[in-house]
């Protein structure tokens, strides 16, 4: 597994209306020296059918039995030389914590792991994410996406 020297941490905040999950969406990236590793703003999603071909839900309502789709492109990442190719592995952890509380009521760390190779140095990649809502009782949530 490559250790990248950075992260980049992507929040959705989240409310929950009776059994309805609304989303807005902000960022945060930590730095390194030679590299920004960071994400694009986080789209919440109806559907994702490929790089930038993903249709955004209109009011990012869903309800507790509804999984959450996540639209991401991951930028200033690095690559790894392997003989003529490319590498690149980036996992992403996901955070659910109550709006304003530090205190998590869900974690699932390495949700999604990506590891590819490439022909190409500078690949044009993006993340799916997936998240449950099951079990989520009515409230205001933030959703934290970190990615390393």
């Amino acid at each position: 597994m490559i250790r990248h020297p950075c992260r980049a941490i992507a929040l959705i905040a989240t409310t929950v209306v009776s059994s309805s999950l609304v989303l807005v969406a902000a960022q945060d990236a930590s730095q390194t020296k030679n590299h920004r590793l960071s994400m694009s703003l986080p789209v919440a999603c109806s559907k994702i059918e490929a790089y930038r071909r993903y249709k955004p839900l209109a009011e990012a309502v869903l309800t507790a039995d509804d999984k959450l789709l996540v639209y991401g492109e991951p930028l200033g990442f690095a690559v790894q030389p392997i003989e003529n190719r490319y590498r690149l592995h980036l996992s992403e952890d996901i955070r659910v914590r109550r709006r304003g509380e530090k205190k998590t009521v869900f974690v699932k760390n390495g949700a999604v792991d990506y590891d590819a190779k490439f022909d190409s140095p500078t690949p044009v990649i993006y993340i799916q994410t997936v998240v449950g809502l099951k079990g989520l009782p009515p409230g205001e949530y933030v959703l934290e996406l970190v990615l390393h």
